[in-house]
């Protein structure tokens, strides 16, 4: 699997209407961003679990978090590599634990939400998920742009913005999702449904990729990645999915990343998307293969559509040995598709034209058109380029 990441001018990607910078100008938070330490082998998650989600029904907050479940408690059934990653930075070893935006919120930055167990599911800390979400943000967050292809399980996502404020060391995260996912777990009965767990990233770095601004504040992101199929044992569901997507910053960008209490991070916004609720990237029209007036053309309806082809000469030949070639079938196939940004790959078409219908009589007079001396199939090849590509 690849991935591929670029970050590209804002009006290269993305249409945004956004004027002169206003300093200090602040936004609405998408959601509060919550990361659950967890596994199968963990005794007591379920039970911190009912905790968080009975306090996020009383305050009728379901619509305004965005909650990433890393299963990476030892040989947790659900592990991956992009929850392994992430507990070296921010589970603190201790299970069950709760990130609430990266950032305690009490003022003294040690007291963080993930960094004791007594701490992790207290009241404090449950608080902290409606300070978050009356707490405006100097940075936007978007998903506009972006497609998912269900048939070929491609995500391309678009991550868009503006930064209001001087923040320092900032970077983008995305993460994959599963809900739905029925596996066994301590400390519950049989049947247990996973719901919100880490399947993979979009990112290359684990504590999110650099991302860079425009000089008017704005930014946009491209990823793009094909999902895997299967991620340990656990089959792929495409409407099971989610994206979770949040930009944060760094106050020290030291080594201070893997020391839980005294990291300086804080989650400024964070945003979730089903796959299925993106756009569907359309395929390219197929071309049409036409003959006229001595020249080969492919068209494809596709506003912008580039066509590619190739050209196959169908010859039944003997060679005598001196480089001679007889022709006794002169006629050639083009197979074409047609490509065009933001729709995928058309699919191929063929046609088959007779050298004597686009050529005339003098079809099976094959010339040394390379000028090697020789009469071979290189002069079929180049006779059909020269002749009909104009």
């Amino acid at each position: 699997m690849k991935t591929i990441y670029k970050t590209l001018l804002a009006a290269l990607c993305c249409t945004m209407a956004l004027g002169v910078q206003a300093q200090e100008r602040t936004f609405h938070r998408n959601k509060v961003l919550i990361e659950k330490h967890t596994g199968t082998g963990c005794q007591a998650c379920p039970a911190a679990d009912e905790v968080v989600e009975k306090y996020i029904a009383d305050i009728n907050a379901e619509e305004d978090v965005a909650i990433l479940r890393h299963h990476n408690y030892g040989s947790s059934l659900l592990n991956t590599a992009s929850s392994s990653a992430i507990v070296g930075i921010w589970g603190a070893g201790v299970w069950p634990s709760m990130n609430v935006d990266r950032y305690g919120f009490f003022g003294d930055r040690k007291e963080r939400t993930s960094c004791s167990t007594g701490n992790a599911y207290s009241l404090r800390s449950l608080e902290t998920i409606e300070r978050r979400l009356d707490t405006p943000t100097y940075v936007s967050l978007a998903f506009n742009g972006s497609t998912f292809d269900p048939a070929t399980m491609t995500l391309r996502l678009v991550l868009s913005g503006e930064v209001t404020a001087k923040l320092r060391y900032l970077r983008i995260h995305a993460f994959i999702t599963q809900s739905g996912i029925e596996a066994i777990q301590m400390g519950a009965p049989s049947g247990y449904i996973h719901n919100d767990a880490v399947r993979d990233r979009m990112m290359v770095d684990p504590q999110g990729d650099v991302l860079e601004l425009n000089d008017d504040g704005t930014y946009c992101v491209v990823f793009e990645k094909t999902l895997e199929p299967k991620y340990g044992p656990i089959k792929t569901v495409a409407e099971d999915m989610k994206v979770v997507a949040f930009v944060s910053s760094y106050v020290d960008d030291t080594a201070s990343f893997y020391d839980c209490d005294y990291s300086t991070s804080e989650v400024h916004n964070a945003d979730v998307v089903a796959l299925l609720d993106l756009p569907v990237v359309a395929p390219c029209a197929a071309p049409n293969i036409e003959y006229v007036a001595g020249s080969l053309v492919c068209t494809s309806a596709t506003e912008g559509a580039v066509c590619h082809y190739d050209i196959t000469p169908l010859t039944s030949s003997a060679d005598n040995g001196q480089g001679a070639l007889s022709l006794t079938a002169p006629a050639f196939t083009v197979t074409a598709y047609a490509t065009a940004e933001g729709f995928t790959p058309s699919s191929k078409v063929s046609r088959t034209f007779s050298l004597r219908d686009v050529v005339g009589d003098d079809a099976t007079e094959v010339r040394d058109v390379d000028g090697n001396g020789l009469i071979n199939k290189a002069d079929v090849d180049a006779l059909v380029d020269k002749l009909l590509m104009k």
